[in-house]
């Protein structure tokens, strides 16, 4: 249900006219073998979703459930809407925001409590070319979403002093310095793209059998090739979810299809 669920968010994108780009990198040698051995590529990113939550569960302490739930919504943001890394860690929100383009915000609620993200020209890579990107978040991810922006992240680093959606623990050392300087704005920024890849690459490797581990952006090729498995030659919808031009899409995942 929960794959049936996101694929049907996938689907919404073909009438969406605001998209994102996905780049080349060296994952996808890494991920190659999932994709072929699984019937759904996108269980990769479920499974480490769950394999996340079951961690939450038996967590002790405040913090560490914190974090965990952290990281879940991560992935599960990766799965519905794969953006760039740096889109993920720059992202905000801000309670009551309408999702205006004038709104520094990315991350905003509609009256119907469904969410949707949202990227200004200028917070693209290729922007320009490409235009604003405004996608729904799978429905699948408005409780966890709601519970964590409520619950978890005010139990993280500077929470109440920004807007950034995913907040790293408190640091001690950084608490005295900021103090010291008794200016919080210089403290409070964003989780470094390193940082989310080291995240994304341990729960790969933890909850992935024999995976060595992999990077945010291999979510993007999860997604694309979800889609172009289970519909063959539909690269301008898959171009469409990945905010990239049809030929790099035909070029880039030629290789899934059965001939």
């Amino acid at each position: 249900r929960r794959i049936k669920n996101i694929i049907r968010n996938l689907e919404s994108s073909e009438d969406e006219t605001e998209r994102f780009r996905q780049s080349r990198d060296t994952s996808l040698r890494v991920v190659k073998p999932l994709i072929r051995e699984r019937e759904h590529p996108i269980s990769v990113l479920t499974d480490i979703t769950e394999g996340l939550r079951k961690a939450f569960n038996i967590a002790r302490t405040p913090t560490s459930k914190a974090l965990l739930f952290r990281d879940m919504v991560m992935v599960g943001l990766l799965t519905s809407n794969p953006v760039r890394a740096i889109n993920i860690v720059e992202m905000k929100y801000l309670k009551g925001s309408k999702g205006n383009e004038e709104d520094n915000v990315n991350l905003y609620k509609l009256a119907d409590d469904s969410y949707r993200l949202k990227y200004e020209m200028w917070e693209l890579k290729n922007g320009a070319q490409r235009g604003r990107y405004d996608l729904p978040v799978s429905a699948e991810l408005t409780q966890d979403l709601d519970e964590y922006l409520k619950l978890w992240r005010p139990l993280l680093a500077d929470a109440d002093e920004c807007h950034y959606v995913f907040r790293p623990a408190h640091n001690r050392s950084m608490a005295k310095r900021k103090k010291r300087l008794d200016k919080p704005e210089a403290t409070a920024k964003p989780i470094s793209v390193n940082s989310f890849s080291r995240i994304i690459n341990s729960a790969s490797s933890r909850f992935i059998r024999d995976c060595a581990g992999f990077g945010p952006h291999a979510a993007r090729h999860f997604v694309a090739t979800e889609w172009l498995k289970f519909n063959p030659s539909a690269y301008a919808v898959a171009a469409t979810i990945l905010h990239d031009s049809e030929k790099m899409v035909k070029e880039f995942y030629s290789w899934v299809m059965p001939n």
